[in-house]
């Protein structure tokens, strides 16, 4: 046997039987004599009973081997709605290049989820009932105190007019024991939301400004 030959079966993955044996959601039922970048390829069938392709030498990685199923599974929704709120609020509270970092972390204000998998279990059922009352758009994620943290117990899905109703940096305008956000009370009105605060910031009163432009009695 000469040095290359000795070689070359050094470098080779051996065809040692790995039927039966699982690689995290991939377990191997059948191995065949085809081979690919000198590896033996091997049927795997995966948790989810779809059978994929691997090789000796990727199966020897120290990864969690799946048929991507279980990639689809925690990250199929990168591209939505529900994932850019999540993303959001982390950036809010983890990430110093954001605006809004000093009214977060700033106020020690923590997003208290590991990661993707714990915000969807906590928060996908809520968020499914809201967006079929208000649709998507309408959807925010909100923090019911404003000066507590981002958690199960603190969070919920609102409106924007609802939203705006809990900022720290704007008071709601109160008429009749009833909150209402700025933009929902220059639309009972008729008028512009740049029209409303320039009335509020001749230090009108509420009174004042619903008998200078009210059509119609408000409730």
């Amino acid at each position: 046997m000469n040095l290359f030959y000795t070689i070359t079966i050094i470098t080779m993955w051996p065809k040692v039987d790995l039927t039966g044996k699982s690689f995290y959601w991939l377990t191997v039922i059948w191995i065949s004599n085809e081979k690919k970048w000198k590896n033996y390829v091997r049927r795997c069938k995966c948790k989810c009973w779809k059978e994929v392709l691997r090789t000796t030498s990727h199966l020897n990685e120290d990864v969690r081997h799946s048929c991507w199923c279980r990639w689809w599974v925690n990250h199929h929704q990168a591209w939505t709605h529900f994932h850019r709120k999540y993303t959001e609020a982390r950036k809010r509270c983890n990430n110093p290049n954001v605006d809004s970092y000093k009214y977060y972390w700033g106020r020690w204000i923590k997003f208290q989820r590991d990661n993707f998998k714990e915000f969807k279990n906590d928060m996908y059922e809520s968020y499914l009932e809201h967006i079929k009352k208000y649709w998507e758009k309408q959807t925010s994620l909100d923090r019911i105190d404003s000066n507590w943290n981002y958690c199960k117990e603190n969070c919920r899905w609102v409106t924007r007019e609802e939203q705006s109703l809990n900022r720290s940096n704007v008071s709601p305008i109160e008429y009749k024991w009833k909150k209402m956000s700025h933009a929902a009370f220059a639309r009972e009105l008729g008028i512009g939301r740049h029209q409303l605060s320039y009335q509020l910031n001749k230090w009108l009163s509420i009174e004042q400004i619903i008998f200078k432009f009210a059509q119609k009695p408000l409730l």
